[in-house]
């Protein structure tokens, strides 16, 4: 206080009369006031000292500084903020009284609070508070929020008002819950520090704070108690239900967990327990897309009455497999008064009896078909599959039976012939002969390998009765043929007209005019070494889904020896499904090489002179010539001085063709095990012919066969 000061007091005060004092201090501005009364509370200090003992001066002095601070700074600042901005702050303090916390502060509590409190501006499902993110403040809304903890996909609430006291006021570091905004909306924020301040310094905001935390537990403790009350009840009448069922019975609740269940469920979905399974994961476990769908339709199916559960329910698999067994699928739900889906039950009924009758019957009928329409190459695949069986028969008899190791040559012989008649079965839909002759391949390889006959004795045996059953079982399919139609097919048949020529001619000894006749009966048209090339292809490019279209130029009226078709038939069969596996790119990998989506594979057939000329060609990816190298180096048993000599002369294509080479990591059942190559050389070089190969990495490869045929038999 300076003299000027007590110059000032002096005057104000000389006057005895207390009216005229008032009256002259009202006179005074409200900064001369405030400037006076600050004065007049200072200099209070030094007139109340003197009369307490030393000890409580330092008591007295701390509480006179506070007093001061309260009075002259706080309350003084939130009075000009409400002389200077009256509707601002006035509408703060509204809002704040609008919390039930702080409705019965009062106006200085509520400046302190607000001026402390920042506006933040949130859109709608922006979350403010995350699950085990640190809280930084408290959060005030007028505006719905959602509720949010992990686990669950819907809220477990939605609210208004305060967020975040309960981790400030019992020191909890992170929050409990996500919470977000239902629509985009103004949020006040008050940071974590400043909080708990107004909490201690505010008389009753703390115990009310307090107070709030204990009744909404207890609000959430009942809601638990009697959720729980609800589900036991609902789990005692479902169980009730089920146990008269007799069924395959159970019942999911929102996490697709499996909760009542009656016994012949458990035998249908293979599991002691069901209690808590997730029936999706059990049926679906190995289909993310099932899955997905799955969850996305109990999703909208608990997700509150606005979707049409009967319209969700659809949406469910109607068919599982499991284990092999067949079921089928019944949904049933139950809704309280509101629409709301309570539980799912599911109702499982085998059908996997009629499932396989209706399969079957279907797979004849297929096979009927494509017999029908080609019943000359069906009764050739019975010829080449009755050899092979005579030759599995040798095998058994000669080798297997007298304990003897067979020779490798006898077994990659037996091996080409089994490859053919595979290929075959596959082009006539016998998919179960098929699978048994690649099994059989698989066996006489091993028992080359590791040279150990007795190893896999058994193993052939069981293989061997499989392949008679499925012989026998392709064979009763000719049948349907009628007797007739196979003795003309299987033999030579003239017509009455092509009879009597014949007759006439050999009377007359006219050798020239009996050759033709004879030689056009042993030929065919030359599009018969395709037959079924493009029903197989479009099979196979199915099952690997890619997208191939079979192009066929042959020469017209070109007609070729019948036996020279048959085995080109068989054997060129591998050509086309190595570049179905291996070359012919997938949609995706065409595209991004530049490529059209669609693959083509193209054979042409012509006569060159005396030679018959196919060229089978593809736009794949072509060799990998790098590839190709490194695999035939780590091949002990291939012939190492023709593989050097071939890599030598960038003949990379030869080494394909190698006995025991395969440039797949993998042997599949589409292209074969290595020995599909050799068998089409061998082939072509029992009829005098040659097969050379081209290719560009990225563009594709071609092949081309050139066979010989005698002019005589050329018609």
């Amino acid at each position: 206080m300076t003299l000027e000061d007590i110059s000032e007091l002096v005057k104000l005060f000389q006057n005895q009369n207390p009216s005229t004092i008032l009256e002259d201090i009202e006179q005074l501005t409200p900064e001369k006031r405030a400037k006076l009364a600050r004065e007049c509370y200072q200099l209070s200090r030094h007139v109340f000292l003197p009369v307490l003992i030393s000890s409580m001066e330092n008591t007295f002095n701390a509480i006179h500084s506070a007093l001061e601070n309260l009075f002259f700074n706080e309350i003084h600042l939130a009075s000009q903020r409400l002389q200077e901005e009256p509707e601002v702050w006035q509408e703060k303090l509204d809002t704040l009284r609008e919390f039930p916390l702080f409705a019965e502060s009062s106006d200085f509590d509520l400046m302190r609070i607000s001026g402390d409190m920042e506006e933040k501006q949130y859109q709608a499902k922006e979350p403010f508070l995350i699950e085990n993110n640190p809280v930084t403040g408290v959060f005030l809304l007028k505006e719905k929020a959602n509720v949010y903890v992990e686990g669950k996909d819907e809220p477990i609430l939605t609210r208004s008002g305060i967020f975040g006291e309960e981790a400030c006021a019992t020191d909890v570091m992170n929050a409990s819950a996500t919470v977000s905004p239902v629509k985009d909306c103004t949020i006040f924020y008050i940071p974590r520090e400043k909080f708990l301040i107004h909490t201690m310094r505010i008389p009753g905001l703390q115990a009310r704070v307090f107070q709030m935390i204990i009744d909404r537990s207890k609000y959430q403790q009942k809601m638990a108690q009697d959720a729980k009350e609800r589900a036991e009840e609902q789990r005692k009448l479902t169980q009730e239900i089920l146990d008269h069922i007799g069924q395959g019975s159970f019942s999911i609740n929102q996490a697709g967990e499996i909760g009542n269940y009656s016994s012949v469920a458990k035998d249908y979905l293979r599991r002691r327990n069901l209690a808590g399974a997730p029936f999706a994961d059990i049926v679906f476990r190995k289909n993310r897309k099932a899955l997905k769908e799955y969850y996305r339709a109990l999703h909208m199916l608990f997700g509150g009455n606005q979707f049409d559960p009967d319209l969700i329910l659809s949406m469910l698999p109607n068919e599982v497999t499991i284990k092999k067994r067949i079921f089928k699928l019944n949904y049933f739900f139950v809704q309280d008064s509101n629409g709301y889906v309570l539980s799912v039950f599911v109702r499982m009924t085998e059908v996997t009896l009629e499932r396989q009758l209706a399969a079957k019957e279907e797979q004849e009928k297929l096979i009927l078909d494509k017999m029908r329409q080609n019943i000359g190459g069906f009764l050739n695949m019975l010829s080449d599959l009755k050899s092979s069986f005579r030759l599995m028969e040798e095998f058994s008899e000669n080798y297997v039976e007298a304990g003897q190791q067979p020779d490798s040559e006898f077994i990659s012989g037996a091996m080409r012939k089994l490859h053919g008649s595979k290929g075959l079965s596959g082009q006539f839909e016998f998919n179960n002969l098929k699978t048994v002759v690649h099994k059989l391949e698989d066996c006489l390889r091993n028992i080359d390998d590791q040279q150990n006959l007795g190893r896999y004795t058994d193993k052939f045996f069981k293989l061997f009765m499989e392949f008679e059953t499925e012989y026998n079982y392709a064979l009763s399919f000719k049948e349907n043929l009628g007797t007739e139609i196979v003795e003309i097919l299987e033999g030579v048949s003239f017509s009455q007209d092509e009879f009597q020529s014949l007759l006439k001619a050999t009377i007359e000894n006219d050798f020239e005019s009996i050759r033709p006749l004879i030689l056009k009966k042993a030929s065919v048209p030359a599009e018969k070494i395709v037959d079924n090339w493009e029903n197989d292809i479009i099979r196979l490019a199915e099952r690997l889904d890619k997208q191939i279209e079979f192009k066929l130029e042959v020469q017209e009226d070109l007609l070729i020896p019948t036996e020279i078709a048959k085995s080109l038939n068989v054997v060129l069969g591998h050509l086309y499904r190595n570049s179905i596996d291996h070359g012919i790119e997938t949609p995706e990998e065409r595209l991004e090489a530049g490529k059209e989506m669609t693959g083509v594979i193209t054979v042409k057939i012509h006569l060159e002179g005396h030679h018959l000329m196919i060229i089978l060609k593809d736009d794949g990816a072509g060799l990998n010539n790098t590839k190709i190298a490194k695999i035939a180096k780590s091949k002990s048993h291939l012939d190492q001085i023709l593989v050097d000599k071939y890599i030598a002369g960038e003949k990379f294509w030869k080494i394909l063709f190698l006995p025991g080479f395969s440039s797949a990591e993998q042997v599949t059942q589409i292209s074969g095990r290595g020995v599909g190559m050799d068998a089409v050389k061998n082939t072509i070089k029992e009829l005098d012919g040659k097969i050379v190969m081209a290719s560009e990495q990225g563009k594709g490869s071609v092949f081309l066969i050139k066979i010989p045929l005698e002019s005589s038999r050329i018609i």
